[in-house]
């Protein structure tokens, strides 16, 4: 850290990562928002690739495999940036993630994920009645 006098913003920071890892399902809406545009372009273009599910399965499970790691390392900064913060007798401070209030469990969230589930049942119900519709001539 550069500035001594910030060590509460990084402690604040760290605090508010650490919670949005611990979160169960925190990628609940990204899951959903990669369905609903792998389906889009299935619907428009006709075309199904398997590279289109192996880049977003490569990289969800990154993340999946990343946060044990990235979890321990915010808690190492955050232990040393609190240390720093004590000694100088700075008050903590409480930061907010950007898009905290629709990703932290709660109404906004359920209300995220229930839109998007219901825009992919939507999508799905369109694929299935238009390969209907084309496969039987629209009889």
């Amino acid at each position: 850290m550069r500035e001594p006098h910030d060590s509460p913003i990084a402690v604040g920071y760290a605090d508010a990562s650490l919670e949005w890892l611990s979160y169960r399902g925190r990628l609940v809406p990204f899951y959903l928002l990669v369905a609903i545009a792998l389906l889009l372009r299935w619907l428009v273009t006709g075309h199904w690739y398997l590279a289109q599910l192996v880049y977003p399965a490569l990289g969800f499970g990154f993340v999946k495999l990343r946060t044990p790691v990235w979890s321990r390392r915010l808690a190492a900064g955050r232990d040393a940036n609190a240390e720093l913060a004590a000694g100088l007798h700075v008050p903590p401070v409480r930061v907010g993630l950007p898009g905290r209030a629709w990703l932290v469990p709660g109404r906004r969230r359920r209300m995220l994920v229930v839109t998007l589930g219901t825009a992919l049942a939507l999508l799905v119900y369109v694929v299935v009645v238009s390969t209907f519709l084309v496969k039987t001539g629209g009889h």
